[in-house]
């Protein structure tokens, strides 16, 4: 079986909250007071980064794809308490989204 059938779901989720973390992200930008927002908007964009790459070497079947869904679903973890302090639909989704893909995550490495 190949990358992308074995991993499907966790590839989705990943590629999904990559999205939402990087719209996150640009929307914290252009908050009334960004600089409150620094600490979201960092670990949104490190969040995305890693969800893409894990998506990426999941597609491939690579070597380390336990590794990096471990790595995967703590981001994602700390990603969605984060965006889980603020009321904003963008960061709650954030928070939804990344939680969803840590669990899926969790599933690969167990």
């Amino acid at each position: 079986m190949d990358g992308l059938s074995h991993y499907k779901i966790c590839i989705d989720a990943c590629m999904e909250a990559a999205g939402v973390c990087e719209n996150c992200a640009q929307l914290c930008l252009k908050d009334a007071h960004p600089g409150m927002m620094v600490d979201c908007i960092r670990l949104t964009l490190e969040c995305a980064k890693i969800c893409c790459t894990t998506a990426q070497v999941m597609n491939m079947d690579g070597t380390k794809i336990k590794e990096l869904a471990r790595i995967c679903a703590e981001i994602c973890d700390a990603c969605a308490e984060e965006c889980g302090k603020y009321d904003s639909d963008h960061c709650l989704a954030c928070a939804e989204s990344c939680t969803r893909c840590a669990d899926v995550c969790e599933a690969v490495f167990v």
